[in-house]
């Protein structure tokens, strides 16, 4: 009986890991027919930090309050030459859709940086629709 639990808990964490993203965000699986689910803060600075889905689908299921948040640099598709003119993040190519709610109160003191906003960069097919951003104070380079 031993043997079978270990053997399961094994295939367990093989299929936790291949899918990696079984649990991301408040739901979805990053298509367009089933977005990821950004309803939180979390979900959104989770959005930020996972470069790898910037060419993903994601839709807002609430408001997103991002107040105490202060960023250097533009939230999601950052720019990371500290000040140079050409774009060194990985650009947003995705879909982000507001779904009619809003992302409030968030601060980016950007200095020096360039590409500042809540994308930093948005490619060639990219989309953000139905968004809204309010209290919002960006100030930087350009």
């Amino acid at each position: 009986m031993k043997i079978k639990g270990v053997f399961f808990a094994a295939i367990l964490t093989a299929v936790l890991c291949i899918s990696g993203n079984l649990w991301a965000y408040s739901g979805g699986s990053g298509t367009a027919g089933d977005p990821y689910q950004i309803a939180t803060k979390a979900d959104l600075l989770e959005l930020a930090g996972t470069t790898g889905h910037y060419s993903k689908c994601f839709i807002l299921t609430a408001d997103v309050n991002l107040e105490g948040q202060v960023f250097a640099t533009a939230i999601i598709a950052a720019d990371t030459t500290d000040g140079n003119t050409t774009f060194q993040g990985i650009a947003f190519t995705g879909t982000f859709d507001g779904n009619g709610h809003k992302i409030t109160n968030f601060t980016i003191n950007g200095g020096s940086n360039d590409y500042l906003g809540l994308f930093g960069l948005l490619n060639t097919g990219s989309e953000v629709k139905n968004l809204g951003l309010e209290n919002c104070a960006v100030s930087g380079t350009s």
